[in-house]
């Protein structure tokens, strides 16, 4: 912790300048600690002749040497001798409110390692640096996922650049698929038709054809449903929500009649709060579907499933479509290094370390990461396959969203609202909120 740390208490008023309290109880007007901010930033900037740049990165990714982003690491310093890269592991949960709040200080990383959801937040505040003449500059553009980088856009800025991807698909019980002389493709997605045909034929005895979350989790299930049928969660420049015009409105009636009205999603659904409750239905036999994301196959391989698993593809209607998620890398638009900071990004990037990525047991955002050599599970790849189809729910009020649209369908699922009616409140409520960011 660096002396005279500042807490943001502000002090009696005695003249039109407001000040803050240091921990040793000394008065400091906003004009001096800006000023020492911006003296501490640049000594730190440039250290012994060397250009210093400092990373935040979750899930204690370099936590030892032995982990691959340090030997990144290393081996970038080795090829860069004029540049100094700190890394710090930071936990993920609070981590965007202390960058910003590090941010205003004019103390934070030259480099943040964010959810993909977070970038565009980040950005439209102004404390990530748009990246696009970097991006164009070097060629990402066509190496990086254009989903991935999507995720990342707000009003054609590019505030991060993708490093990890993850994309949902189908999971099912193989096992249950053969037993009801139902056949599939890992290659064609089903329409929405056909995939209420096969539910309903998985549905009997104490077995469900297919399972959703509650809340929150129905809402990213439903995701990919709006997308195939042509929806949006918001328009393309983010100020309109657009989730309740036809399109979403058809897609959300399919999907709760699913359990209303079908009744192929077994009662107990509503109670699914977790993944852990999805993913021992599923292992319990209670149901022969799900959608979820590679993390699933790890846990359920460990549980010593009673029958076979397979991946195939979301069903689909007027197109094919995946929830996206993972996490991208940012650059501080206070950086006094931006150029230092994007060699790394450049670097850590490139097809040469994808190794570093997948070494997490997790997957970057390359369009080459399939036939990188590093993938040789079945189950797994299909699950990149669907990355192409990816789109993420990133929007200066993504979370919020996920929270109404989660009691949109509960009031649908539990109380038995009509689905219009509830989509359109959840509408409602979503661009109120949205209007109050933009200062509408």
């Amino acid at each position: 912790k660096l002396p005279g740390t500042i807490i943001y208490r502000f002090t009696e008023k005695t003249s039109s300048t407001p000040t803050f309290l240091t921990e040793e109880g000394n008065c400091m007007t906003v004009k001096k600690i800006l000023l020492i901010a911006a003296v501490m930033l640049v000594f730190f900037a440039f250290v012994g002749g060397k250009t210093v740049i400092t990373m935040w990165v979750y899930d204690e990714m370099a936590a030892n040497e032995e982990m691959e982003l340090v030997k990144a690491q290393k081996e970038f310093m080795k090829r860069n001798p004029t540049v100094e890269l700190k890394i710090e592991n930071v936990p993920n949960r609070g981590l965007m409110e202390k960058f910003i709040t590090a941010s205003l200080a004019g103390v934070a990383p030259d480099i943040i390692h964010v959810s993909t959801t977070w970038a565009v937040e980040l950005g439209a505040i102004g404390t990530l640096l748009p990246l696009n003449d970097y991006i164009y500059a070097s060629g990402k553009d066509k190496e990086i996922l254009k989903s991935a980088i999507d995720s990342s856009t707000l009003d054609g800025n590019i505030y991060a650049l993708p490093w990890i991807s993850d994309a949902t698909a189908l999971i099912i019980n193989k096992t249950a698929f053969e037993k009801a002389g139902i056949n599939y493709s890992r290659d064609t997605a089903m329409n929405w038709s056909e995939f209420l045909e096969v539910a309903k034929k998985l549905t009997h005895d104490d077995q469900y054809g297919f399972g959703i979350r509650s809340g929150r989790g129905a809402a990213y299930g439903w995701f990919p449903w709006l997308y195939a049928n042509g929806g949006s969660l918001f328009s393309p420049d983010g100020t309109k929500v657009t989730f309740n015009e036809p399109e979403g409105k058809e897609a959300f009636k399919f999907y709760t009649d699913l359990f209303t009205t079908h009744k192929v999603i077994p009662p107990g659904a509503i109670a699914y709060d977790t993944w852990d409750d999805i993913r021992n239905s599923f292992l319990g036999g209670r149901i022969a579907m799900y959608i979820a994301g590679d993390w699933e196959i790890a846990p359920l391989r460990a549980a010593n499933a009673a029958f076979e698993i397979d991946v195939i593809p979301h069903p689909m209607q007027v197109r094919r479509a995946a929830s996206l998620g993972g996490s991208s890398l940012g650059i501080w638009s206070g950086s006094k290094a931006k150029d230092a900071a994007w060699a790394w990004l450049d670097f850590l990037t490139s097809a040469e370390n994808m190794k570093v990525a997948f070494s997490y047991g997790r997957f970057p955002s390359r369009v080459d990461a399939l036939d990188s050599g590093f993938i040789n599970d079945p189950l797994i790849e299909q699950f990149i396959r669907e990355f192409p189809y990816g789109i993420n729910h990133a929007s200066l009020v993504g979370d919020y969203s996920r929270t109404v649209l989660g009691d949109a369908f509960t009031s649908v699922l539990v109380y038995g609202e009509n689905p219009d009616i509830a989509l359109d409140k959840a509408a409602k409520t979503i661009q109120e909120a949205l209007n109050e960011v933009l200062g509408k």
